[in-house]
């Protein structure tokens, strides 16, 4: 239909059909009303009904009492009190309203929690799930689980009325988190290697970082906080190692404690190097390791200065000496060099020792002698020589004297010029004290001491022990002038004939006991003090003494060589010796087939060798290694085996895999001693090969081929168990000649240990004397100690207490500057037995397969053709045989 408006812009033909558009309109309106009528209907049956029923009560209130009037009224009524009880209606209507829509709120959160159900049971589950973790020591699953937690709980807690259910499982995951940290904490009380020490730091960082509100990680504050707790756990597992040592035996436990400490330290201190970077903070310790390191320092002299008094043995007290030197000269290294506080309680131990000993000489001295005072003598039998005393002078010297050959004393023994004095002199007693019984019972007692003094010669004792060696001699000689005055002795008059020996007269005794003591103070004087101050020089040459000790008052003096005194003189053999305990070709054989007669046998059956074999093995060898330079220059084809460490059995292994000599030439690169338990039977039997084959086999000498360290860890207890001491310092003689590298056609450098900063020329090696002991530090040191490091550029610091680490870099230049192809070196257990680094350039080969039974790591052999191919052959100890070709 159209509009007013729009019936004037309209045309002729549609305004002719706007009756026909009207009328449709109207017949469609008129239908929708139908529809409409028909579709409520029921409306109009019920608004029909209600007003019947309305008319029947209006009718029925007109006719109950005639009154209509009333009846509406009373509608009225009805009707106002129904519309005033609408609005408490609507009230009411309101409210169950709000009541139905809280049931459906309910009701919508019950079928959430049914429609996430799984999910729910998963978040409520999370702190015993954090705990499962922990007790697992999953600890990386741990810290998900944490940082899950507050990923997925920190909206509700900025909710002002948060969920009760997340806040209590906020609580347990901090709880959890708690103990969580407490763990990693515990983990590092226990004996770590560095690789999972450091991983065990990375967790608490991870997690003090997500548990942290303040934003303290990563600040200076925390980082000393972190080191003081990593100091304080790491100390508590280096207490717990010393509380199994026994303390039955002060010098075991002594030694034991110092191996003990001097690992973990420098295990410990390697590891927070490693975790919190270089010891030294601004140039200067970092503090928190410095305050640890002199607490337990602290801890470790007041443990020494407990012990030592119990300790009177010197052979013990040097040994324990030497080791506590090493321990705190090489955490110097670190900066924590100790040295020179334990040398002031080693003095004061040493130097009451000493005066122990001389004083009791000096009262045995006075007992013996008080024992021929003319009272004693005359009150006892008459006699001056009972059996119940020592005799001042032996009758056949006094016998000689008084029969013309009045020889003076001191021409008895020519005295020595410094000149004429040299470090091999002559230094037994003289000879002519044998005859005053007395005397050499006093120079036993005081040699005795000195050397004992010997084992532990400290050069700050120089004045201490000379005035107190002044002090004991001055004690003799006035005992000798008391004892000469309280019997009214004439010793210095001109000796008159001696009345019979069988004269019984007071007189006699008088005289008699008179010219013994002229003799014995000739003797005191012209022998015994001189000889004294000798022996004393050979501890501490003249040179070094001040001059107001005993050492410058007496005019004799004694050239000696400084290592003499440093340590035991171990002289090498004569030739004459060596003559006589050369092995002939068939003597050989015999010790040969007498060691490989258990090739078949169990695992650990020992061969019996007798002293006098194995002294002639070690004279021979030793000879032979002499022959031979310092640096091997060796030809291929060759094996190469590394450490063996007592394995015998895995010797004859070795040996059975490549050939026996000479069927095969071997190079061994040390270690053959200690850790295993039959050290003798190995290095017995490499020895007899040398011997036999000399260009066939070769043998290096490795860091446990040291008296300072067999004696610790196994060989010197094997050869005291199963032969002598002197056995073991006669390998130790043996020892001190071995070379100590070699080159295989030029191109592969071998030794047992690795590069050193000193090595500049091959020659060097060529130019280190034998025999000689291995150093702390030097050239030899670092050829025997040294380690390469895959996380070192350069040269770092060794973990072991000695020599360096140095990264693949030293290897590429060392090679490049000496045109070498490879170098090859032992000194480590590897898996595999072998291992490469630096790019292939540097080889470690291990040749003791489940070393120490602990590992599990098989050992290798490396082979070397004529082309210089290198292969390698494993040895398992599942005995499984393979070979990989390099």
């Amino acid at each position: 239909m159209a509009t007013p408006a729009s019936a004037l812009s309209s045309s002729l033909e549609e305004l002719k059909k706007e009756p026909w558009r009207l009328q449709l309109q109207a017949d469609t309106t008129a239908e929708q009303l139908r529809a409409l009528v028909l579709k409520n209907y029921h409306v109009f049956i019920q608004s029909n009904q209600c007003a019947a029923l309305v008319k029947d009560d209006v009718r029925h209130c007109v006719f109950s009492d005639g009154d209509a009037s009333r009846g509406l009224t009373a509608l009225k009524e009805q009707t106002r009190e129904i519309m005033t009880g609408i609005p408490e209606l609507k009230t009411f209507c309101a409210q169950m309203q709000r009541d139905m829509e809280g049931i459906v709120a309910k009701h919508g959160d019950i079928q959430f929690v049914f429609d996430h159900f799984l999910q729910l049971t998963e978040l409520l589950e999370i702190p015993q799930l954090l705990e499962a973790c922990i007790h697992n020591e999953l600890f990386d699953a741990a810290l998900d689980v944490v940082q899950f937690a507050h990923e997925t709980f920190a909206d509700d807690a900025k909710n002002e009325a948060p969920n009760f259910v997340i806040v209590a499982l906020n609580r347990e995951v901090a709880q959890m988190t708690a103990l969580l940290r407490e763990k990693l904490l515990q983990k590092l009380r226990e004996d770590l290697q560095l690789a999972l020490c450091v991983r065990v730091v990375g967790y608490l960082r991870r997690l003090d970082a997500l548990t942290d509100t303040t934003r303290s990680v990563g600040t200076a504050a925390y980082e000393r906080q972190l080191k003081e707790e990593f100091l304080s756990a790491r100390g508590a597992w280096l207490a717990s190692l010393t509380r199994s040592l026994s303390i039955a035996d002060p010098y075991q436990f002594t030694v034991q404690l110092i191996d003990v400490k001097r690992t973990s330290w420098f295990d410990m201190i390697t590891q927070y190097s490693a975790i919190f970077g270089s010891e030294n903070v601004d140039g200067k310790v970092d503090p928190p390791l410095c305050q640890w390191a002199t607490t337990t320092v602290a801890e470790f002299i007041q443990i020494l200065m407990r012990q030592l008094p119990k300790i009177d043995d010197f052979s013990s007290l040097a040994t324990i000496l030497e080791q506590s030197l090493f321990f705190g000269g090489s955490l110097g290294r670190v900066g924590i060099n100790f040295r020179a506080i334990l040398v002031v309680f080693f003095e004061d131990h040493v130097f009451n020792l000493m005066a122990q000993s001389w004083d009791a000489a000096c009262r045995d001295f006075a007992d013996s002698l008080g024992a021929h005072a003319i009272a004693s003598s005359s009150s006892s039998s008459g006699s001056i020589s009972t059996s119940s005393r020592t005799p001042i002078v032996l009758g056949s010297y006094r016998h000689s004297m008084s029969n013309g050959n009045s020889t003076p004393a001191a021409t008895l023994r020519p005295r020595l010029s410094s000149s004429s004095l040299l470090p091999e002199e002559d230094t037994s007693p003289p000879r002519m004290l044998m005859s005053f019984p007395i005397l050499a019972e006093f120079t036993n007692a005081i040699l005795s001491s000195l050397n004992d003094l010997r084992l532990c010669t400290l050069t700050s004792l120089e004045a201490r022990l000379a005035q107190r060696l002044q002090a004991s001699l001055e004690a003799v000689v006035l005992t000798v002038q008391t004892f000469c005055e309280d019997n009214k002795l004439q010793v210095l008059a001109t000796a008159e004939p001696t009345t019979p020996r069988n004269s019984s007269s007071e007189s006699s005794k008088s005289t008699q006991l008179s010219e013994s003591m002229r003799f014995m103070c000739e003797a005191l004087a012209t022998e015994l003090l001189p000889y004294l101050v000798r022996c004393f020089n050979r501890l501490y040459p003249p040179a070094r003494v001040s001059r107001s000790s005993l050492l410058a008052t007496v005019a004799v003096a004694v050239a000696v060589d400084a290592d003499v005194i440093v340590r035991p003189q171990r002289r090498p053999p004569s030739a004459m010796s060596s003559l006589l305990l050369r092995l002939d070709a068939r003597e050989l054989d015999a010790i040969i087939d007498k060691l490989l007669s258990v090739r078949n046998a169990q695992p650990g059956e020992q061969v019996t060798l007798s002293e006098s074999e194995i002294r002639g093995l070690c004279l021979h060898a030793r000879e032979v290694f002499l022959k031979q330079p310092m640096l091997l220059e060796i030809e291929a084809p060759i094996k190469i085996c590394g450490d063996l460490h007592g394995q015998y059995f895995d010797l004859l292994r070795l040996f059975e895999f490549g050939g026996f000599p000479p069927e095969s030439n071997y190079l061994f690169l040390g270690d053959y001693v200690d850790r295993g338990c039959q050290s003798l039977e190995t290095i017995c039997l490499l020895f007899a090969y040398k011997i036999k084959y000399p260009n066939n086999v070769f043998i290096l000498r490795g860091n446990h081929e040291d008296p300072n360290i067999n004696k610790t860890y196994g060989f010197f207890d094997e050869c005291k168990r199963r032969l002598s001491v002197k056995i073991w310092k006669t390998f130790t003689d043996c020892f001190e000649c071995l070379p100590v590298a070699a080159l295989v056609d030029t191109k592969i450098l071998c030794m047992h240990g690795g590069l050193s900063p000193e090595l500049s020329h091959l020659d060097q090696i060529r130019r280190l004397p034998r025999p000689t002991e291995v150093p702390d530090s030097g050239l030899l040191s670092d050829l025997l100690w040294a380690d390469p490091d895959k996380t070192t550029l350069g040269w770092g610091v060794n973990s072991r207490g000695i020599s360096y680490t140095f990264g693949s870099d030293i290897v590429r230049q060392f090679l490049r500057r000496h045109d070498l192809d490879l170098i090859c070196r032992a000194h480590q257990v590897v898996e595999d037995g072998y291992e490469f680094f630096a790019n292939r350039q540097l080889v470690t080969v291990f040749s003791a397969p489940n070393y120490c039974g602990e590992y599990d790591n098989a050992g290798a052999m490396m082979s070397v053709d004529e082309n210089l191919m290198c292969s390698f052959q494993i040895l398992r100890p599942a005995e499984k045989k393979t070979s990989r070709i390099m």
